[in-house]
């Protein structure tokens, strides 16, 4: 089992939990978004600011974590669309008639891209990025 971990966003002197980290954030610990999802970091690809707090606690994150498989390992286990967590049937045919075949794909595209094709918001889109990247590492 994996060590949780979760991002905060300051509004107005007040501090709460987030969505997810913030592509400046990952970006200063050396992350790009289809890698945090690979590895179970959420990402809020709407957040803009940085918080040094949140920046600290990847840091701390990414020494203690082993990620379970390697990408390679990821790569060559193939998985049906429809058998990731929220894609239905009709779903997957949309996002195979414009290119996106299986979840390998999918992890590998924009969630803004998903969002365009099944007509949802980028949330939801990064959401079944993160679903199809744990389906595609679970032994």
């Amino acid at each position: 089992m994996r060590m949780s971990i979760q991002a905060i966003v300051k509004r107005k002197r007040k501090v709460s939990r987030g969505r997810g980290f913030s592509r400046g954030e990952l970006k200063e610990v050396g992350l790009n978004c289809t890698e945090s999802l690979d590895m179970g970091i959420p990402v809020d690809v709407k957040r803009s600011s940085k918080h040094q707090e949140n920046i600290d606690a990847l840091q701390t994150y990414l020494k203690t974590i082993k990620p379970k498989t390697t990408k390679t390992e990821i790569k060559e286990k193939i998985v049906e669309l429809t058998e990731v967590k929220g894609i239905g049937p009709k779903s997957a045919e949309k996002l195979q008639k414009a290119g996106i075949t299986n979840a390998n794909t999918l992890i590998t595209t924009k969630p803004e891209t998903i969002a365009e094709i099944l007509g949802t918001s980028i949330d939801r889109a990064s959401n079944f990025i993160q679903n199809a990247s744990s389906k595609l590492s679970e032994e």
